[in-house]
């Protein structure tokens, strides 16, 4: 398993964005059931975000990516970038909503 890196853009404003917002974070939650995802959440710049994945290969991760209904209806775009976990920390805290 290899992780990688989603840095979403968002193509639209975030209005239109943050109204598919619960289709996506139930996306993100099959992600998660998959045992895949290791985190996700917005950019503090709010205009994308970063999600990090678990896949077997670039590939994977893009199809991944392509699944996400934010890019299904053409509101935000993925770059992945794979990369060698070197450490992990500890659990990290629940976060905020």
């Amino acid at each position: 398993m290899h992780a990688f890196l989603l840095r979403g853009e968002y193509l639209e404003p975030l209005e239109v964005v943050d109204a598919m917002r619960p289709v996506h974070r139930a996306w993100l939650a099959t992600v998660a059931d998959a045992g895949r995802l290791v985190l996700a959440g917005r950019t503090l710049s709010q205009d994308g975000s970063v999600v990090i994945v678990l896949a077997e290969s670039l590939d994977e991760a893009v199809a991944i990516s392509q699944q996400d209904p934010y890019v299904v209806n053409g509101l935000a775009r993925y770059d992945v970038v794979g990369f060698e976990a070197a450490r992990w920390g500890a659990t990290p805290p629940v976060p905020s909503t």
